[in-house]
This record gives C-alpha cells, structure tokens and sequence, in this order.
C-alpha cells in the first residue's frame, strides 16, 4: 500500500478513535457530573481529576513516548516500561495521598484517586503497542472499549453518586482490552538489561510532560484556592473544546512519532517547516470553530456558565489553540533532537505561566488565566521551533526488530 494512503488511513482511525473518547468525555460525562453534583461540587471534582491527570498522563506517555523513541537504539522489554510505570506510581501514590489528606476529601475518595491515577497510566502507556505495530484498527476498538467503559460507569454513576466510578470503569476497561490483546502481560514484573538504560531515557521525558500536564491543569488548582470552586467550572467550560484538541493531539501525535521512529529516517528542515505551516494553519482554522462552538456547546451542555464563558472565550481558545499547536511540534521535534530539550522548554514554560498566572489572576481573575496561558504556550511553540531548526540531531542507529 502507498505510504501516504497508509498514513492518512492510521491517522484517520485514530483521530476517530480519540474523537469518540473525549465526544463520550465533554459531551456526556462531564456535563452529567455537573447536572447532578451542581456547580461547587463539580468544580471541586474537576480540581481532582486534574491532580489524578497531570501524574497519570505525564507517566503514561513519557514511557511510551521513550519506547517508541528509542526502540531503534536498544531493545527494550515491556518488563522494563511496566516495571518504571510501577516503581514511579508507587512514589506518585504517596504524593497523592499525603496531598489530598489535606483537603475536605474521605478517606474512599483518596484511595479512589489513587486507583484511578494508577489505571489512567497503565492504559495511556499501553497504547505504545498499537503504535509500535503500526495496529491502528485495533487501536480504534481500543477508544471504543474504553469510551463504552466511561458510558457504563456514568449509569452506575446515576444510581450511587460516586463521581470516581465512570472513571474507574472506563480506564479499567481499557486496560483489560490492552491486557489481553498486547504484550502488556507479556512479564510485566521483570525489568531486563535495558532497565537501567531506559530509565534514564525515559526520566527527561517524565519531567517534561508532568510539567506539561501541571501546567495544562494548573489553571484549577490556581483558579480554586484564589477565587473558589466555581470559577473552575466557568473557565474550565469555556476551555473544553480547546482542550478536547489538545487531549487529542497526544495520540494523534503518537503515530506521526510511531511513523518517524518506524525506520531509520528522519525530518529534514524542509519537511519540518512544511510541517509548522500544517500545524500553525490548522491551528488557526480550528482557532476560528472554536468562537463558533463554544457559545453553542456551552448554551446547550453547561447553561449556568454561559454569560461567564462569552466574556473569555476569546482569548481561552487562543490560549489553547497555542497549547496544542507548541506541543504537537515538540513532540515531533523529540524524534530528531536530544530529549532533554523537550525538559528545558517545559521548565521555562512552567516557570513563566506559573508566574503570570498568580499575578494577573490576582489582579484581573479569570481572564487573567486566559492571558497567562496564551503567553505561555506562545513562548513554548518559538523555542520550539527554533530547537527544532538549530539544535543537534541525534544519531539513530540500525534499528532493532521488535
């Protein structure tokens, strides 16, 4: 088959496959955790669902990302990936749970996090698999186990309450899928040679994307405890259909990677400007549905929010269209530059939103947070690019058959 008929196809099942998990996310779940908690319990949930998401997702993609990256550099056993994810998960577990004693939050509910933390990260770290054996019509029934879990549990949901349970079905099952059709059972326990190795590849690449997904769930830790749970829910909202594209950029950007790692090739310059100009021009076309969307989407699924939403929803999409944007292209630069400039800009982008973020939103509230976030992701997506053009490049040697 033509290469490029290959490629758009895998990429079609996956954006279709990410489509339908997080349509199942914004459009059911999370409206139905609103309607039924009201707006201080929701944003309060939505508070821990960023805590569980910035560790889980950091965890999950750094290792896989480290699998795809270097599989052509050194063999590496899914003992090795799986037994990183545990040793980190059991650091992150304590983390969490000494966090959240701090917070009007039982008992259950920590433990709950806690599970829920340690699924979310397995099940985005097995998708590697899918990638690797360039599996993506599996990788589509994958979204739907999954998103047929969240729906499932959001029913349970309706019947005790228990905000945790769409999402303990929904990972769950999603690891099970994963579990019994790759080689994620394949001596999970059993770290090989190459551990050591891999860890070091792998820790870089930790640290950046946890500094990511802190920043990318900042805005409600930082949004609650200056202005009180309710803003969370307003910003969050006004933030949702840009950060279904930017929960939707991890995987699709996982195949371009999968496909750049695949051989023993590489971007040129050329090809790499071609592919800023796609990013950039996309970004500003999606840009523009968003000030279409929102108002719809937001009237319909989150009334209560609406007036707050059409006061910020400009300069909130901008800022998130950015997001995705700087990192779809750092992740496509992680394939020909060092790994540790993926953890150099996300130091200088975390420092630099942290910072604006607690000062304008003190100064100017929640649009302050709108600001701070499209300077941010403004600054990440120049030194992305200019990495992208000016840094070394790595040596890929032969590559190793999985």
């Amino acid at each position: 088959m033509d290469f490029k008929k290959k490629f758009a196809g895998d990429f079609s099942l996956t954006f279709l496959g990410v489509l339908i998990y997080n349509g199942a996310l914004q459009f059911i779940i999370y409206p139905m955790l609103s309607k039924t908690l009201g707006n201080d319990a929701y944003g309060e949930i939505l508070y821990y669902i960023g805590i569980f998401s910035i560790t889980s997702i950091a965890l999950g993609l750094s290792t896989a990302n480290t699998r795809l990256v270097q599989r052509n550099n050194y063999e590496i056993s899914n003992g090795d990936c799986m037994s990183f994810n545990f040793i980190i998960l059991a650091i992150m577990s304590i983390a969490c749970a000494v966090l959240l004693s701090f917070q009007k939050i039982s008992a259950l509910d920590i433990v709950m996090v806690i599970v829920v933390q340690a699924l979310m990260a397995i099940r985005t770290y097995s998708e590697v698999v899918y990638k690797i054996a360039i599996a993506f019509k599996r990788y589509l029934y994958f979204y739907i186990v999954v998103t047929v879990g969240y729906i499932l549990g959001i029913v349970i949901f309706k019947f005790c309450n228990f905000w945790w349970i769409p999402f303990i079905c929904g990972e769950g099952l999603g690891v099970l899928f994963s579990f019994l059709f790759t080689d994620l059972k394949n001596k999970p326990f059993f770290p090989f040679a190459s551990f050591k190795k891999y860890s070091k590849s792998a820790t870089p690449l930790l640290i950046s994307y946890f500094l990511y997904y802190l920043v990318m769930n900042l805005d409600r830790i930082i949004l609650r405890n200056i202005l009180g749970p309710e803003s969370v829910g307003s910003y969050y909202t006004a933030t949702l259909i840009g950060k279904t594209a930017a929960m939707i950029v991890a995987p699709l950007s996982g195949v371009i990677i999968g496909y750049l790692t695949n051989d023993d090739s590489k971007m040129d310059k050329k090809q790499f400007t071609k592919f800023n100009f796609i990013a950039v021009v996309g970004g500003l076309l999606f840009f523009g549905l968003t000030l279409i969307g929102t108002p719809i989407f937001t009237k319909i699924f989150y009334p209560d929010y609406y007036k707050e939403v059409l006061h910020i929803m400009f300069l909130v999409n901008f800022g998130q269209v950015m997001c995705f944007v700087s990192e779809l292209i750092l992740n496509v630069v992680l394939t020909f530059r060092h790994e540790k400039w993926q953890m150099v800009i996300q130091i200088i982008y975390a420092a630099i939103f942290i910072i604006l973020a607690i000062v304008f939103v003190k100064t100017i509230g929640v649009l302050g947070m709108a600001i701070a976030t499209a300077v941010a992701n403004g600054l990440r997506l120049l030194l992305a690019i200019v990495i992208g053009y000016t840094g070394k490049d790595v040596q890929k040697p032969k590559q190793i058959n999985e």
